[in-house]
């Protein structure tokens, strides 16, 4: 839980950092951040995505693994 929790942590920075650096409006500089953290979020949830879907190949393989070995 400490693990994430921090990784979220530290990408809310990096995501603020950049658009705090600009000399825009504080209005601009929420919705760089707000956007960049969007992009972050939508990518990590691919992410999930992706591993969600190598398991339950890997449990059809094994199952078809196991399967083939009780005949």
């Amino acid at each position: 839980m400490r693990i994430p929790t921090t990784a979220c942590l530290l990408a809310c920075c990096l995501a603020f950092g950049p658009a705090a650096g600009e000399n825009d409006s504080a209005k601009d500089a929420f919705r760089k951040t707000e956007k960049g953290m969007g992009r972050l979020l939508e990518a990590m949830g691919q992410e999930v995505k992706k591993l969600a879907g190598a398991a339950k190949k890997d449990e059809k393989k094994q199952a078809k693994k196991g399967k083939e070995e009780r005949e």
